[in-house]
Parts: structure tokens; sequence; C-alpha cells
């Protein structure tokens, strides 16, 4: 196995951009195609601690949980992502109509996160099984 080498972001093409979150740590991968295969261009993460913990309550489920990664991740790229179309990708189904358009949460954590990203272009799959283990490195 070789490391991956980073890529320079290509402000003409479009990322995609994969997010995985925990009561403790967030991460994110930000990738563009290049030469036909998906390229690392950045990798933050983040152990979470002090009053960063505190946006992640004990009694919030794991929808609360992977809708902070995603905002924390689109915070984080925001220079890359502002007014360009990008995928984020997740392990999260319930993301993918947490962040659909005309959606009407009742949860008013995800409401508010959900409005936040609200004026991003972004479009939401799930990526299940080994595909999503390999990015995440779980």
């Amino acid at each position: 196995m070789k490391p991956p080498i980073l890529v320079y972001p290509d402000l003409t093409k479009r990322f995609k951009l994969y997010v995985d979150s925990s009561r403790y740590a967030v991460g994110a991968c930000l990738m563009q195609e290049v030469n036909g295969r998906d390229r690392v261009v950045a990798y933050p993460s983040k152990l979470l601690t002090g009053s960063q913990k505190n946006r992640i309550s004990n009694t919030d489920g794991i929808s609360e949980i992977e809708c902070w990664g995603v905002v924390w991740a689109t915070r984080k790229f925001r220079c890359y992502l502002d007014k360009r179309e990008f995928d984020v990708y997740t392990d999260h189904q319930a993301l993918t109509w947490v962040f659909s358009p005309g959606n009407r949460t009742s949860n008013l954590k995800l409401a508010r996160w959900a409005t936040e990203l609200s004026n991003l272009q972004f479009h939401t799959d799930q990526v299940l099984g080994k595909y999503y283990l390999a990015l995440t490195g779980k």
C-alpha cells in the first residue's frame, strides 16, 4: 500500500466531501477526480474537547452527531465549497433526508444546522460498506 498523495484543488472541478463523526472526534476527506481516479485534496480530523463536546449532548442521536460532522467539514472547507456544487458522502442515510430541499424536521438542532448549510449547493449520498471503510480508515 502506497501513502496517499495530496493534489492541488482544481476550482473548475466538482468536489467530493466524505465525512464521519462520533461523540469524540470528527473527520473529513475532500477529494476530486483526477485522471479518472478520486484523489485527496485534504483530510482534516479533530478530537473534540471541552466546549466542543457540548455541541453534542448525551441525549443526541446518531443523526445529530453525523450532522455536526458535515457542518464542521463544510466550515473547514468553505473556501473551496462556497458558490460551487459538490457532493457530501456519509455513512448515515438519514442525513440524505435532513439536507434535502423542503424537509421539515422538528429537531431544532438539525433544523438550525440544515439552515446554516442551505446556502451551499450540495447533494448528499450515503456510502455503504467497504467503500466507506477504506476512506475513513475504520
